[in-house]
């Protein structure tokens, strides 16, 4: 019986996957033009981020991520190169001065449910 759960669940989870990387990507959207705004753009970017970005991506998607120059390898002027669900710490910062809109939080609660999913 157990078996056959796990192949109902492998089955299943491509399907979580790619739900989970388009919320990652909507969401990335939302944040990525509220940080656009900032003065200078980006300037919440941290090492940290670039690190975790790396760490997830490659025990969550066995991916090894292509790294840039500089304290910010994956930072351009327009943004983070990494995709959205390799860097889910940077994909969800909002600044905490800033008003999150409806559809931020409704993305958010999505991510956190599907996450859940996956790794349970």
């Amino acid at each position: 019986m157990r078996q056959r759960e796990n192949e109902q669940a492998d089955k299943a989870m491509p399907r979580v996957r790619d739900r989970l990387a388009s919320a990652y990507a909507e969401i990335a959207d939302i944040t990525r033009a509220i940080c656009a705004t900032c003065d200078p753009p980006y300037h919440c970017c941290e090492r940290a981020g670039c690190d975790q970005a790396r760490s997830w991506a490659k025990h969550a998607y066995s991916v090894a991520l292509a790294e840039g120059e500089g304290e910010l390898p994956f930072l351009t002027e327009t943004g983070c190169t990494v995709e959205p669900h390799l860097r889910p710490l940077c994909a969800l910062f909002l600044c905490p001065d800033r008003e999150p809109p409806l559809r931020y939080l409704e993305l958010k609660m999505e991510i956190v449910r599907l996450e859940a999913e996956r790794w349970r």
